[in-house]
Formats: C-alpha cells, sequence, structure tokens
C-alpha cells in the first residue's frame, strides 16, 4: 500500500510540474525579436480602434471608410495572410528570414479594447501574453520551399463566443528547432504598398489589409427563439389562469 502511494504521489508531481510548464509556455520576450513578416488582412485598412468607428468619415485620418465589421456567431469570417517582409531600408534580416519553417496564427485585441481590462493585458512574454488570446492556427509549415515571398493564408469563422472589440493578427515565425525567432503584424506595414489579389494594401485610404476591424457581438435571439419566448409565456399564463379558475370556481363548487 505503502509503495503505490509513493507511485501515486511521484505521477501527480510529474503531472503538476508538466502542468506549470504547460502554463508558462513561450518565454521569448516580444521585443527581443525582429518583424519579420508582412501580415495582412482583407478588410479595410484602418488605424481606428474604437469600437463605434464603423461609419464613414471622410474627415477621420486613416480610416475614413469605418472600420470592417465581422458578425460573430452567423459564419461571418475574415483572411489573415503573411509572406515574408520585402523591406527596403534593410530593418529584415534575411539571415533570420531564412531560417523559419513553420508558423503560428493568433488574433489579438487592439491597445484600445485591452484598455481597463486585466484580462486582455499585453506582456513582454510571448507565453503570457493575453492581447494576442486566439490561436487560429497552432503550426503551420511556411514556406513550403525556399520562396520566401510566399503568401500563405488563413480564413478565420468567427464563432460566437468571440468578444465584441477591434482586433488584429500576428504571426509567429518559428526556426526547424521550435525557437521563436519573429513575427509579423497585421496593424503595421514596413514595407511600400504593393498589389494583391487586385487591390492594393496599404495604409492610406482606400487601400486594404493594414490595421484594425470589428467583431459585432453575437445576438442569439434570433426569430425561432423570440417566438418560442412568446409562445411558452403564453401558454404559462394560460396555465395559471386556467389553474386559477379551477382552484377558486370549479373545486369550491365541488
Amino acid at each position: 500500500m505503502a509503495t503505490f502511494s509513493a507511485k501515486f504521489l511521484a505521477f501527480a508531481l510529474v503531472g503538476l510540474l508538466s502542468c506549470e510548464m504547460t502554463l508558462a509556455g513561450d518565454k521569448t520576450l516580444l521585443t527581443k525579436i525582429p518583424q519579420i513578416l508582412t501580415v495582412w488582412s482583407d478588410a479595410v485598412s484602418c488605424t481606428a480602434q474604437s469600437q463605434s468607428e464603423v461609419d464613414p468619415d471622410p474627415a477621420r485620418v486613416g480610416c475614413a471608410t469605418g472600420l470592417t465589421q465581422v458578425q460573430a456567431g452567423n459564419n461571418s469570417n475574415i483572411t489573415v495572410y503573411w509572406r515574408g517582409a520585402n523591406t527596403t531600408d534593410g530593418a529584415t534580416s534575411s539571415d533570420v528570414l531564412s531560417k523559419v519553417t513553420s508558423v503560428q496564427v493568433k488574433a489579438c485585441f487592439s491597445d484600445h479594447s485591452t484598455k481597463d481590462r486585466k484580462w486582455r493585458k499585453h506582456k513582454d512574454e510571448i507565453g503570457k501574453d493575453k492581447q494576442c488570446f486566439k490561436k487560429l492556427v497552432e503550426t503551420q509549415k511556411w514556406p513550403t520551399g525556399s520562396n520566401l515571398a510566399q503568401i500563405d493564408s488563413y480564413k478565420w469563422t468567427v464563432a460566437d463566443n468571440i468578444p465584441k472589440a477591434t482586433y488584429f493578427f500576428r504571426v509567429f515565425a518559428y526556426d526547424k528547432y521550435q525557437n521563436t525567432i519573429g513575427y509579423g503584424d497585421s496593424n503595421d506595414l514596413m514595407e511600400l504598398p504593393f498589389e494583391h489579389l487586385g487591390r492594393t494594401v496599404g495604409t492610406t485610404n482606400g487601400t486594404y489589409g493594414i490595421g484594425y476591424w470589428k467583431v459585432k457581438g453575437y445576438d442569439g435571439l434570433t426569430s425561432g427563439v423570440v417566438t418560442g419566448v412568446v409562445i411558452l409565456s403564453i401558454v404559462s399564463w394560460a396555465l395559471l389562469i386556467s389553474y386559477f379558475i379551477y382552484e377558486h370556481f370549479i373545486q369550491k363548487e365541488d
């Protein structure tokens, strides 16, 4: 019995340590790795972060057409794209970029949507960061060959449990040892505007891909739900009135 208890405690201790290691996650500091990927979406470029800035406003700098909105919970989607950054000022190290073998894609709250919300707080240690909370792609091989300009993408169907907020995408780059060696953000374009799928990816009005976009909160009150609630309310009142009549009139007569 003592031997069994010792083995059980040993297994429990190993499990606890493994859990702590898992929770700790990636200890890489975001500020210590370079931006080596260009990341963009199919949303209209917009620098605005407030959820209220959805209507067109020609006077609004950087977001004249307003935030692109994606409805949670009704199969609406948004696509994120990425490739190796093509900077002209030498800010991206080709040596680092050439070591990339896989990527991870995350959705992140904008700074505005983290304000006064400690559970969304940004932390420099990647494994503890709560701003980039949603893993869309756990790991994906990239590039599939030696072409660092290879464009890859992921279409995210926004589920009904995704909070109403403004967002951007972040893509992490890993080497063959699964070390985090770089990243890219869809709210920051580090190169000149370029063409993709017949549209200009840039930061000025009328361009696409860079900045923020909004998730509209899920509304579960569909017409079917409302109709069901109304019917149940009518039935419950009918039953209550019927019981009252039975108790005070019919039963007394008996």
